[in-house]
């Protein structure tokens, strides 16, 4: 059988779960941009070619 919790403890374990959701969101979002600012040092090095957005969407 399922716990059922009050009200006051759900709005903690929400607010909880939020955060720790926020932090992981924040971390793979910091990753993103990392790799996507490496990939441009790249292109701009020349070791990577350059993409337009057709070619990005042509890829769809």
């Amino acid at each position: 059988m399922r716990e059922v919790k009050s009200g006051s403890q759900f709005r903690k374990d929400l607010k909880q779960y939020k955060t720790d959701n926020a932090i992981s969101e924040e971390d793979s979002l910091t990753t993103r941009i990392c790799k996507g600012l490496q990939q441009v040092k790249l292109i701009e090095e020349g070791k990577l070619p350059s993409r337009t957005i057709e070619d990005l969407l042509d890829e769809l």
